[in-house]
C-alpha cells in the first residue's frame, strides 16, 4: 500500500553538517559579517529576502561576484506585481558569468556516452572552444539579438555551441534529438534562428 503523507508533514531534512557546508549557510555568515545582517537560519533569511528585496538582491550580486556588463540603476526599480522592474539598466552575459567561474587546469566537463569513452574537458579547454566558435559565429554575421537553435543531445559540443552563442549576444534555444518533428517545428518555429546546430543521429541503447 502508499504511504500516506499528512498535509504539512515534513519529508527530509539535511543533516547539519550538509547545512553547515552549504552555500546558503555561507552567504548568511558573509551578511552578518560584511552587511550586519543577522538571519540565523533559513526562515529569517526568508523574511528578510522579502521584506528588504532590494538589499537581499544585491547582497546576492556582491557576495556572489556576479559582473555586469552595464550596471544596474538599481536592484528594483518597482516593486508592484506584476509589473516589477529588476535591475533597470543592467545586462548581463551568461557566457561571461560562466568563465568567471573557470578554474584554469581544472575539469569543466566530464562526458561519456555510448558511443564515447569517459574523457574530462578542462576549463582552459573549455574556453578556447567556446572563442573560436564565438569568432567564426560572428563571421557569420551573427548579431547580439539573433537566434540560435540547437537539435543536440546532452554533449560537450551542445555546452560549447550554448556559450559561444550567448557569448557574442544571441538569444539561445534547444531541445533533444528525441524530440518530434512537430515539436521541434513548433519550438524553432517562434523565434525563427539565424544558425541552427544539430546531429544526424544520435544513440540509445545500443541503437
Amino acid at each position: 500500500m502508499p504511504m500516506r503523507i499528512e498535509e504539512g508533514a515534513e519529508l527530509w531534512r539535511p543533516s547539519a553538517e550538509t547545512v553547515e557546508a552549504a552555500r546558503i549557510t555561507d552567504f548568511m555568515r558573509w551578511l552578518a559579517a560584511e552587511r550586519g545582517v543577522e538571519t540565523g537560519d533559513y526562515e529569517a533569511l526568508r523574511r528578510w529576502s522579502v521584506t528588504e528585496p532590494a538589499a537581499f538582491w544585491q547582497a546576492l550580486i556582491d557576495r556572489f561576484g556576479i559582473r555586469f556588463s552595464s550596471p544596474a540603476e538599481t536592484p528594483i526599480a518597482s516593486e508592484e506585481m506584476p509589473g516589477a522592474v529588476w535591475f533597470p539598466g543592467a545586462m548581463i552575459n551568461y557566457a561571461r558569468v560562466a568563465f568567471d567561474q573557470a578554474r584554469p587546469g581544472e575539469v569543466a566537463i566530464f562526458h561519456q556516452s555510448e558511443l564515447r569513452p569517459l574523457q574530462a574537458l578542462t576549463w582552459d579547454d573549455f574556453e578556447v572552444k567556446v572563442r573560436a566558435l564565438m569568432g567564426r559565429l560572428r563571421a557569420m554575421g551573427l548579431k547580439p539579438g539573433d537566434r540560435v537553435a540547437a537539435y543536440l543531445p546532452n554533449t560537450p559540443e551542445a555546452a560549447i555551441a550554448c556559450l559561444a552563442a550567448t557569448g557574442v549576444g544571441a538569444i539561445w534555444s534547444s531541445c533533444s534529438p528525441d524530440f518530434g518533428t512537430r515539436s521541434v517545428l513548433d519550438r524553432f518555429g517562434q523565434i525563427r534562428p539565424k544558425v541552427v546546430f544539430a546531429v544526424d543521429g544520435y544513440a540509445y541503447g545500443g541503437r
